[in-house]
Order: C-alpha cells, then structure tokens, then sequence
C-alpha cells in the first residue's frame, strides 16, 4: 500500500492523503492548502479510487471488493 500511495498519487492527493492519515484538521488542511473541505472531501474520493484501482491491478483486490 504505501507504494500505491508514493506512486499513484498526485502529489497534492498525497499530502491530502497523509495528513487526514495523521489525522491532521480538515480546517487547518484546508486553510494550508488555501482550498475548503469539500475539495478536501473530493480529493480524497479521488485518492481513494486511483488506490483501489491499484490494488485491484496488482492482485491484492478482487473487483468485488
């Protein structure tokens, strides 16, 4: 997984990512990105396919979940 996350990701998905990971303020985030939190919301929905697209491509997902 944390290969998926170094190289699937933009870098902004990434630093998006890693913070709510460490539980970082969806506030102060969004404040330090200059963004709110639904594009927050959106980047993260969007992290979050591009890695299950890259689970499933390398083996360790099924398609059905």
């Amino acid at each position: 997984m944390h290969d998926a996350v170094e190289t699937a990701l933009s870098a902004r998905q990434w630093k998006v990512f890693t913070a709510v990971v460490n539980r970082v303020p969806l506030e102060t985030l969004a404040s330090e990105l200059e963004t709110n939190r639904n594009a927050l919301y959106m980047m993260m929905s969007d992290a979050c396919r591009v890695l299950r697209a890259q689970r499933i491509a390398s083996g360790h997902l099924s398609i059905a979940g």
